[in-house]
This record gives C-alpha cells, structure tokens and sequence, in this order.
C-alpha cells in the first residue's frame, strides 16, 4: 500500500522563510513511517526531568543571539540524536518552529529508564498524552490539536491510527488477549527488548475489532481500554 505523511503541501520546505524571534523556540519532530500490515508513524520524543517528573517532548532548542546561531545548533542537537535523517519541512504556530524530519527506523526501541529517546505512537501522543507512566508535554500534543491533519497517513483517503496497548506480563495474560484480535491485525514490538520497570509488551493494534466484546484494563497506565465490535 503506498501512503504518505505528512500531506502534502503542510509544510513549508524554504528554510528561508523561517523568520524567528527571541520568543522562539525549535522544535525537532523526527518521525518514521511504519508499514506493518498497515501504515503508521512514530515520533521520537525525548525524555527530560521537570520539578519531579520525567516528561517526553520533541527535542527543542530555544532562540539564542540570532537566527543563524539557533540553527546552527538545532542542526547540531538533530545530528547528535541521529545523522540519517530527512529534512520534510516545517510549520510555523505563534512564534515557534517545528521542524520535521523523516528518520530511516534503525535506531533502538529499548523502553528503560536509562534511555532518553522513545518512539511514540501517534495515539500515545494524541489519545493518552502518555507512554507508559511517562507524561508527554502539552506542548507537543497541543501543536496536533492545532494541526490535526498532521495525525494520520493518507493515501487516497485518511488512514485510521492504530491503537497500542501495554500488556503486563505478570499480571495479564499476553496470549489471551492476543487472541482477541484477528491474524494480522495487530503487531508485538521488539518482543526481547520491552521492558520498563516491569516487563511488558507494547502491543499495537491495527484493526479495533475484536472478538467477545470484552473490555481491556491497562494495569501500568490505569487505563480501562473498551474495544466495541
């Protein structure tokens, strides 16, 4: 199936329209494009402590002196958390700049609390404002809010975003709720690597049908997840 994303003609390619003030900031929106049985995106997000919690946001950087110094060193930040990147273009909303940037997917889906990096789903992001018991920063929910069209792939038409949900090892029972789904509606992320805290799957669900009607409680988010045929 052939997608796209962003659509086209969201973002502004010219750099040289990017005319900053002292009130701005940088934002750094990495994202890859997923096919696995269904098209889907995912943001890198970047872990930082605020007061006593740890949230996830895009990368930033803050305007500094002058425009060519800010993006001299947002250009720096974008190389050390990966150099193969693409840039797409930008979106301007107030004084701020997010600048978009596809990423090939080769980079680790590790979910630790020693790692600063994640890749978040769009429903993570837009839905829950949360992966796993880590916040995510109003600031980057918010600029979807504001542009909605940048939550979906499209081909021909908008593509549904797939769901995901965190599956407690100890506690939940992984196959049963995997046999709830239809074959090849859902995907298990990097089975050997998940783990935060307590081990866990991410499980992401493509098509929200399921069988039996029942109803899925998120026991790390506190989620209660209901999932109607």
């Amino acid at each position: 199936m052939k997608f796209n994303y962003p659509h086209k003609n969201l973002l502004d390619t010219n750099k040289k329209n990017i005319m900053a003030s002292e009130n701005t900031t940088f934002f750094i929106c990495i994202f890859s494009r997923k096919f696995i049985t269904f098209p889907f995106i995912e943001f890198l997000l970047y872990k930082q402590e605020i007061g006593e919690k740890n949230i996830l946001s895009f990368p930033y950087i803050h305007f500094e002196k002058n425009l060519k110094q800010s993006l001299e060193k947002t250009d720096k930040l974008l190389n050390e958390i990966s150099q193969k990147t693409k840039f797409e273009g930008f979106k301007r909303k107030d004084d701020d700049f997010y600048i978009f940037y596809s990423a090939n997917d080769d980079m680790q889906h590790e979910y630790n609390k020693n790692h600063y990096l994640y890749w978040t789903s769009m429903h993570e992001i837009v839905n829950k404002q949360k992966l796993a018991n880590l916040d995510i920063h109003y600031s980057t929910s918010r600029f979807f809010y504001s542009y909605p069209e940048f939550i979906h792939c499209y081909n021909n038409k908008i593509i549904d975003i797939p769901i995901v949900v965190l599956c407690d090892i100890e506690k939940n029972s992984f196959l049963e709720i995997l046999q709830q789904f239809e074959d090849n509606k859902y995907y298990v992320e990097n089975k050997e690597k998940i783990n935060y805290k307590k081990k866990f799957m991410r499980l992401i669900i493509f098509d929200y049908k399921v069988k039996n009607n029942k109803i899925y409680y998120d026991k790390i988010n506190s989620d209660i997840l209901s999932i109607h045929n």
